[in-house]
């Protein structure tokens, strides 16, 4: 079982990436963009399965991670904020302006979790470390949508 408990908190930690010193939340939101970035176009719909699957081993390694670790939301499970970075880009082009855009809100609804974001980090388990990064990524891309779509930017 040890096997099992080491693969999940790999998964959970995208690959130690949140074990880093500093702000492993930050680094984890900066892979997952890289990531994305340097992906091919994704058709929205595989976009849309990739997100559901990746809640769903979110929840799960980050649970079983946070629970061999004795704590609610440990640092350095960072699959949350590689599902909220995603859901921030959703559906909008690939710009420099846009993906910087939607990193910067994304962070500061994810590290200030203003009402009701912080409500559900209250959550059981693994929903409660995935869904408030999930409700930031949604916020964040409604904002960053609606400015790309009035011009804003």
């Amino acid at each position: 079982m040890k096997w099992l408990n080491s693969a999940a908190a790999f998964v959970a930690t995208m690959g130690y990436v949140g074990y880093v010193p500093v702000s492993p939340g930050t680094a984890g939101s900066a892979v997952a963009l890289l990531l994305l970035w340097f992906l091919p176009e994704i058709p929205p719909a595989l976009f849309g399965i990739s997100c559901v699957l990746l809640l769903a081993v979110g929840v799960w390694t980050g649970g079983l991670t946070a629970f061999n670790h004795n704590a609610h939301d440990p640092s350095h499970v960072v699959i949350d904020e590689w599902l909220g970075m995603w859901l921030s880009v959703a559906l909008l082009p690939k710009t420099f302006l846009l993906y910087g855009i939607a990193f910067l809100l994304f962070r500061f609804f994810d590290v200030l979790k203003p009402f009701p974001l912080n409500r559900l980090e209250d959550l059981p388990g693994g929903w409660g470390i995935m869904l408030d990064d999930v409700a930031a990524g949604i916020v964040t891309w409604v904002i960053v949508a609606a400015l790309h779509s009035f011009w804003v930017f």
